[in-house]
């Protein structure tokens, strides 16, 4: 049963019935005609706005705050979803990779479900998780501690040969700030590594705001030595070269260190260093005679 919604930003729209098997089979067909008719140029496809929450935000996202006629429960919806998933997945040409509403990773949601987000991982291609760290001002700031380890933890478990892609959206956030854009990139690198498809992506939303560029992106930091550590409520993880820590409170922590380090710029630190909430760090490891 489809259910009209109407949009405050976009044209009137309808709910689709995700656990609907004509709907599957019309998704799968015309997806795979157009990838036919564009002579196989797509590598994957991202299914946007992949809704995840029932009585939650996903009528909000939809911009209508009219809810789904059919399902009466967060956790009946998603499992319409993965059936739909199942459905289309194999049957098209490409990788899918649904951009998950976060709302599956947020733990004071009624539709927290962060298994939801693997199982889509396993059943597709991988997934997006599209707001990572940080949302921009109006739509609440930095994201809580709990929510971002969630993010972290669905890294970790994300199936060999899928892949997840932390999206930022630099919209009125990103553009020249680089305390928050590296504090971002810093939480990427405590779960980042080659044995893992993540990718840490931003969309700009506006085309005026470029993407900028920090010395510390181009760091041969070496492979990670271990994964993320818990250390007085600082996030760290030691890389052949580096080391990271990341500060995910809201109130600044110190963080002591035995080791001879450098800052990006190769001057000397001393024991401890103090980062202020929401920054992180990256603690260069000095070289004998260097």
């Amino acid at each position: 049963e489809d259910q009209p919604v109407e949009g405050k930003s976009w044209s009137v729209k309808y709910w689709a019935d995700p656990g609907n098997e004509q709907w599957q089979e019309f998704f799968a067909t015309k997806l795979n005609l157009a990838l036919e008719r564009s002579a196989g140029s797509w590598d994957g496809v991202i299914l946007d706005e992949f809704l995840t929450g029932h009585t939650s935000t996903a009528a909000g996202w939809a911009g209508g705050g009219v809810m789904q006629a059919k399902y009466a429960t967060d956790q009946a919806w998603q499992e319409a979803q993965l059936d739909f998933l199942r459905y289309v997945a194999p049957r098209v040409k490409v990788p899918l990779v649904p951009n998950v509403e976060p709302v599956v990773l947020n733990p004071t949601s009624e539709g927290f479900n962060p298994e939801f987000f693997t199982e889509v991982q396993r059943i597709a291609g991988g997934a997006e998780a599209e707001i990572f760290v940080y949302h921009r001002p109006d739509r609440g700031g930095f994201l809580g501690r709990e929510m971002v380890q969630a993010y972290l933890e669905r890294v970790r478990r994300t199936p060999p040969g899928k892949m997840m892609f932390l999206n930022s959206a630099t919209a009125a956030s990103f553009g020249g700030n680089p305390d928050l854009t590296l504090f971002t990139y810093f939480t990427y690198l405590l779960v980042a590594g080659p044995d893992r498809e993540v990718y840490w992506t931003c969309k700009e939303g506006d085309s005026e705001i470029p993407h900028f560029w920090y010395r510390e992106f181009d760091l041969d930091l070496g492979p990670p030595q271990e994964e993320m550590q818990t250390v007085g409520g600082l996030w760290k993880r030691d890389f052949a070269n580096a080391t990271v820590v990341v500060n995910p409170g809201s109130d600044p922590a110190a963080y002591s260190f035995p080791a001879t380090f450098a800052d990006v710029l190769n001057r000397p630190l001393r024991s401890p260093v103090t980062l202020k909430s929401q920054t992180g760090i990256l603690l260069i490891k000095k070289k004998d005679g260097a």
